[in-house]
């Protein structure tokens, strides 16, 4: 990625906090986030930009006041709404790059069908209990449909079945490293972690020629 880029991180939460911090870091110009949550007890030990005197607020807003104090050449952008359907297309639109730090497979199989068709760089990264795994996609490659062409039905969502802090890190920082890779350097790739194992791994996922984002 150049400096100067804008970048748009959809979750503020335990992958997505230590993304931005990662981003603007890396000379991201100008970080849009996007999130319709409220900050919790339950997210201040793994989401660093929340504090107990946020409780009850806007995630974005937690988030952006401490990161425009802490980056002030950085422009940030808090968007409080939910990422979906009927707006997602023209946010991307919007962003040459996406990174995905939702809990939700609906949510990212929709990202994912969105950055094929639109030819946005999209990193979808996501995790529960001890294991994880972060995706780089980007225009003319593999994307999550070709990763599970079969309907798959949601499971437990994260936030119910709890995440190790350290590994939503991990995951948030990679999924930013992942950003700044060349056209074609990450094409395809998952990069998966087991914490409780210490087991890491990478697949590089073929493009299927019965893929709808690629028909």
């Amino acid at each position: 990625m150049k400096k100067g880029m804008r970048a748009l991180v959809v979750g503020a939460g335990g992958i997505g906090c230590p993304a931005i911090l990662s981003l603007a870091h890396g000379g991201v110009s100008k970080i849009c986030i996007a999130d319709d949550d409220y900050v919790e007890a339950s997210n201040l030990p793994r989401q660093l930009w929340h504090w107990p005197e946020d409780l009850g607020r806007p995630k974005v807003d937690s988030a952006c006041e401490k990161l425009s104090k802490r980056f002030p050449g950085v422009s940030f952008e808090p968007l409080f709404l939910r990422v979906d359907g009927g707006n997602a297309a023209a946010l991307f639109a919007e962003h040459p790059v996406v990174v995905d730090a939702t809990d939700a497979l609906e949510s990212k199989l929709l990202f994912s069908d969105i950055a094929a068709r639109g030819g946005r760089v999209l990193i979808s990264a996501g995790a529960a209990g001890w294991r994880g795994q972060v995706m780089r996609i980007e225009p003319g490659g593999s994307c999550l449909r070709c990763l599970f062409p079969e309907p798959v039905q949601e499971g437990v969502l994260p936030r119910q079945a709890g995440i190790l802090g350290p590994l939503a890190g991990l995951l948030g920082f990679r999924a930013a490293a992942m950003v700044h890779k060349p056209l074609g350097l990450g094409r395809g790739t998952l990069h998966w972690i087991d914490a409780l194992s210490w087991r890491t791994g990478v697949m590089h996922i073929e493009k299927s020629p019965q893929c709808p984002c690629h028909g």
